[in-house]
């Protein structure tokens, strides 16, 4: 008997068994392809191994979905079909563009000219017309009806749509689907064709929905051939009647209210709850289907009711619904279905991982290919996947997995580099973008550039201050001043030229200040720096100028050519890449739209086509599935796991446009994401054979409060309760499980032991066993850095050169750290900074007075100065730069003259020095001498870094003989300046300082140079010990002034390593405080205050 046949039950795996017994049957040639329908990826790899268990093999066998199934029909039975259709959205996106120019002005489009006005009206256009497209596809499908009326003159109320369409295929010679495929039908109803065009037969199988006009299309085509739909079926019971309490309340108020309502839409019932609530998709669906099939067969299976799973399945297949009154007992020990409450994704992961590890040692024949995991959002967990499961702590718990759905842009490296360089023509190119688009993968692969060689080039950016822009003219056209400052040209003026020749930053050429610091074992990497330059803002310049889509696609070729290398995992990526690129060109030719268009628009089409395009890997490779929440995704399996399930992720919410005509009128088997995703929480509900795990965030990180889950899983858990119960217990405090904010809880690790909610939690964690464990131990004090002193080193360290010792006093604990341990902490990389400077800081005032300063004691030429500053990039922009270089110069000329009376003398040439002191040898020379002593200045305020320095080149000076050089020193600063007398005991000062020297070479000493001086000044004073450590203390740990945080000296990394579990102001630090300031107060004399 013609006509389709369905085969129905609530069991894949029965299905595929009947499937399999009609494809025994060969068909008449052993070249003809079998076809199987299918709406998904994952369901084509499930059936086509299901056929292979059965039939030993499963090849020649196609698996189009429903559109192209009926596309090929077509084309096997009309011929002459272009390969692609004028009519694909994404053709019809460009063609809109092409038109709409032509129809915007008359009456009905007022709507459309009201939106299109403002900025970026080009990407608003453009995102209209991708709207507009999107919608013609969907009438085509779900309202062919209407779009042939149009065809025929009729507008249905449409307003400008009518107007628009008619506009679109006045001149287009292809017939569009609806069209196509009702022509199609009338060819298959009158027998006017080939038999020998269609193939012998059709299966379609885990379908979840078609609209009707594909049913219609498949029970034309089932007139000549065997059609035979596979379909899950959740109830074998009649349930088209069944509405959820919504829906009921939905039809009761437009009956109250007069609107009306179909007879049958009375008959009211709700059956099953959660069958009412989450399958209205396969209701309407499945009332389709009976319309047009000719045969049916149930193949439903008991799933019995050992578990609380088994029971759920069982009331939906018998449209059962519990009451209170009537509740199930399940055993307290079921673990069919289990809810997990955790802090955060990265937590849902962790746990996901422990319980999966539980499953496998409860089940021995599970194994990871049996495991389905699907979360709405699988961007968003990719990343905490990997950082569980590709690197357990123990190896032997390694649980393979593939990820699956991922986009092209966010699982590969090319697409993501490729916008960010089609994303320059918006930005400044400040240094920190550049950089960060230097540093992807695939452009630092193509120049050949290492870690280290980045970290220079990131070195080379701070130094030469480049912020924005290519050059002066850069600047002025986006409507800043014309600067020539702070840009790229600038910057990497200074580079090139510092390589080939020095400045010493002392003089310039051709206005350029050269930078120093380049090695000709540097030049590889400059290279590398100024060729991607080049050619980035040459692309940059290119990319601002409109063109058509073909040119386009010429030009991004261009680009991945110059910057991507795609070698090893990435050729599969370029070529996705490029084949998107050369679909623009085809776009073109297939719209007719040759406008010139702007590089947004042409952005905007690449990352939605690089979203939207997956890898095609990881679904069913024999480890367990991650994959995205996707209709017709669900097949069974004996673990489905849904993580992610929060409220507001899922279900999505329907977003229609404004002015989609089907919102107004629906019909039956109209598509809805929301009851899209509400039938794909059944199916997973449905496919499970052993467990359904459901996770969510249902606890803040901030304050732990509840936040609610998914309300599909709140009614899910709401039938559980209202129908089910474990005695003497809650049944959800059984079923719903609140974990720890850490995974090293100690709840976590007490077993069957500890309190009854405790014993849900468990970890496979030896890591965090450890450190729970020391949560619960009794807390030992933490160890200091160094718990013994270093041993002694060798004797040569004890011949000292004088420079050592000044940077040793210096910083104390860091010479330890760096001369005796090797370690140079890194104090944090400094982000580059984007603007150019407003003003000067504090840091960079000091540089250019030392700058100033610098010139004016050599006798150099003061007066190009502005120019050396304004050239290194320095200097605010404009006249303010010049007021403040004007003014840091008034105070050094007033610094200047006021040492003036100390550089009056005759400057000696350094002395060499050799001292034998005890158990030392101080060696070095002297340099600052004068015929008045040694003199010392800085053009800042003087520190205890400063006396310190001083003080011990003064003991050196009084330790030996250099007469007729004065045993007087002279400290200047912008504060003041000090005068340092004779000192009979130098030698046994300076043997005092060299054995703190050699004990700072064993342990951290508590020396803290200006804390330590303040301490000693304060005690001087008068002051008690208990002021002057409090004093110090604060200052160790810095204070706040409104937004401003100032750094204590405790923040030092050095320091913070060394006395972080230790007091740094104990007896030691007075002692060595006394020691070493003590002797240098009493020398130390103050020249202004007398």
């Amino acid at each position: 008997m013609p006509g389709i046949r369905l085969f129905s039950g609530n069991r894949l795996e029965v299905l595929i068994d009947e499937l399999a017994e009609i494809f025994r049957k060969p068909l008449r040639s052993p070249l003809h392809k079998e076809i199987v329908v299918v709406q998904s990826k994952g369901m084509e790899r499930w059936v086509s191994m299901g056929l292979a268990r059965h039939l030993g093999i499963c090849a020649n066998t196609g698996f189009p979905f429903p559109n192209a199934l009926l596309d090929e029909m077509c084309s096997r039975v009309l011929g002459n079909l272009p390969p692609s259709s004028p009519f694909d959205p994404t053709i019809l996106v460009w063609k809109i563009l092409r038109v709409l120019p032509e129809c915007i002005q008359e009456p009905p489009f007022e709507p459309l000219r009201n939106y299109l006005q403002g900025d970026q009206l080009e990407l608003k256009r453009f995102q209209l017309a991708q709207r507009i497209a999107n919608l013609f596809d969907q009438y085509l499908v779900f309202r062919p009806d209407m779009v042939l009326a149009w065809d025929r003159g009729g507008d249905r109320g449409g307003g400008w749509q009518p107007l628009l369409w008619r506009a679109l295929t006045r001149d287009c010679q292809v017939p569009h689907r609806a069209r196509l495929h009702q022509t199609f039908v009338e060819r298959l109803q009158r027998g006017r064709l080939d038999i020998a065009s269609l193939p012998e037969r059709i299966a379609a199988f885990g379908i979840a929905a078609l609209p009707p006009f594909h049913l219609k299309v498949l029970s034309a085509l089932a007139d000549h051939i065997d059609v035979n739909l596979f379909l899950m079926n959740p109830c074998q019971e009649y349930w088209a009647d069944i509405r959820s309490k919504r829906e009921t309340g939905r039809i009761l108020a437009r009956v109250s209210s007069g609107s009306g309502a179909h007879p049958e839409a009375l008959h009211l019932e709700t059956g099953n709850s959660l069958l009412a609530g989450l399958g209205a998709l396969g209701r309407d669906f499945f009332q389709l289907v009976h319309e047009v099939v000719a045969e049916n067969r149930d193949l439903f299976v008991e799933p019995g009711e050992e578990t609380l799973l088994a029971c759920l399945q069982t009331d939906i297949l018998h449209l059962v619904e519990r009451t209170r009154a009537e509740r199930r007992p399940i055993s307290p020990d079921d673990r069919s279905l289990m809810v997990q409450s955790c802090h955060s994704p990265m937590r849902e992961v962790e746990v996901l991982y422990d319980q999966l590890l539980a499953l496998f040692e409860a089940d021995p024949e599970l194994a990871p290919r049996d495991i389905l995991v699907m979360t709405p959002d699988i961007n968003a967990y990719a990343p905490y996947i990997h950082a569980v499961f590709a690197a357990p702590e123990d190896p032997r718990l390694r649980i393979p997995y593939s990820i699956a759905d991922r986009s092209l842009r966010r699982e590969g490296h090319i697409g993501e580099a490729l916008l960010a360089i089609l994303g320059l023509p918006d930005s400044r190119l400040e240094v920190s973008h550049l950089l960060n688009v230097l540093e992807m993968s695939p452009i630092r692969r193509r120049l050949a550039l290492t870690d280290d060689d980045l970290q220079q080039i990131r070195g080379w950016l701070a130094a030469t201050r480049i912020r924005w822009g290519v050059d002066a003219d850069h600047r002025e056209r986006l409507g800043f001043g014309g600067f020539p400052q702070n840009t790229w040209k600038a910057g990497l003026q200074r580079l090139l030229l510092g390589y080939a020749m020095p400045g010493r930053g002392e003089r310039t050429f051709a206005g350029i200040l050269p930078y120093d610091d380049i090695e000709g074992s540097s030049a590889p990497v400059l290279g590398a720096l100024l060729e991607f330059c080049g050619s980035l803002f040459s692309t940059a310049a290119s990319l601002g100028r409109p063109r058509p889509l073909a040119q386009w696609a010429e030009e991004l070729d261009r680009i991945l050519n110059i910057f991507l290398d795609a070698s090893g995992d990435a050729e599969r990526e370029m070529q996705t890449v490029r084949q998107a690129i050369r679909d623009l060109a085809a776009k073109q030719e297939g719209s007719g739209f040759v406008d010139d268009v702007g590089i947004e628009v042409v952005r905007a089409h690449l990352t939605q086509k690089l979203e939207s395009d997956v890898l095609g890997t990881g679904f069913i490779s024999g480890g367990v599935t991650f994959c995205a929440m996707l209709p017709m995704r669900s097949i069974p399996c004996k673990v489905i796991a849904l993580i992610g399930m929060d409220d507001g992720a899922f279900p999505r919410q329907d977003r229609p446009a404004g002015f989609d005509l089907m919102t107004g009128e629906p019909r039956r088997g109209d598509r809805s994401r929301r009851n899209d995703d509400r039938y794909l929480f059944l199916e997973a509900l449905l496919s499970a054979r052993k467990t359904l795990y459901v996770s969510y965030v249902g606890q803040s990180l901030q304050d732990n409060s509840a936040m609610p889950p998914s309300v599909l899983v709140s009614e899910l858990l709401d039938v559980i309760e209202r129908g089910y119960e474990m005695p003497g217990k809650k049944i959800l405090d059984c079923l719903v499980t609140k974990h720890r904010l850490h995974p090293f809880s100690p709840h976590y690790f007490q077993g069957s032991s500890g309190p009854e909610t405790a014993a849900k939690l468990f970890s496979y964690s030896w890591e965090n066993l450890q450190a729970s464990r020391g949560l619960q131990g009794i807390r030992q004090p933490p160890c200091p850095f160094l718990d013994a002193p270093l041993p002694e080193p060798e004797d040569e360290w004890r011949t000292v050169d004088l420079d050592q010792l000044c940077r040793f006093f210096a910083h104390p604990v860091k010479f330890l750290l760096r001369q005796r341990l090797q370690i140079a902490l890194d104090e944090g990389e400094d982000a580059l900074d984007d603007r150019e400077a407003f003003d000067l800081d504090g840091l960079e005032r000091y540089r250019v007075r030392e700058h100033l300063l610098h010139r004016l004691l050599t006798n150099q030429n003061v007066d190009v100065a502005l120019e050396l500053e304004r050239a290194s990039g320095r200097l605010p922009h404009g006249q303010i730069g010049e007021c403040r270089f004007q003014s840091i110069s008034r105070e050094v000329n007033a610094f200047y003259l006021d040492i003036a009376q100390h550089l009056s003398r005759r400057t000696l040439e350094p002395a060499g020095l050799e001292l034998d002191l005890g158990r030392f040898r101080l060696v070095g020379r002297l340099d600052g001498l004068t015929e008045n002593g040694l003199v010392r200045f800085r053009a800042a305020r003087a520190n205890a870094r400063d006396r310190l320095h001083l003080w011990i080149r003064h003991l050196a000076l009084n330790a030996v003989d250099l007469s007729p050089v004065p045993r007087q020193s002279i400290l200047a600063g912008v504060d003041g300046s000090w005068q340092f007398e004779p000192v009979p005991q130098a030698r046994e000062h300076l043997n005092q300082l060299l054995e703190i020297y050699w004990d700072g070479l064993c342990r951290p000493l508590r020396l803290f140079p200006q804390l330590s001086y303040d301490y000693a000044c304060a005690r001087r004073e008068g002051k008690s010990a208990d002021y002057a450590v409090a004093v110090a203390r604060r200052n160790w740990q810095g204070s706040r002034a409104g937004d401003h945080q100032r750094r204590g000296e405790g923040d030092d990394p050095c320091l913070d390593l060394c006395f972080a579990v230790q007091d740094p102001f104990d007896d030691g630090f007075e002692q060595l405080a006394a020691a070493v300031f003590d002797p240098l107060l009493a020398c130390q004399h103050n020249q202004n205050s007398g």
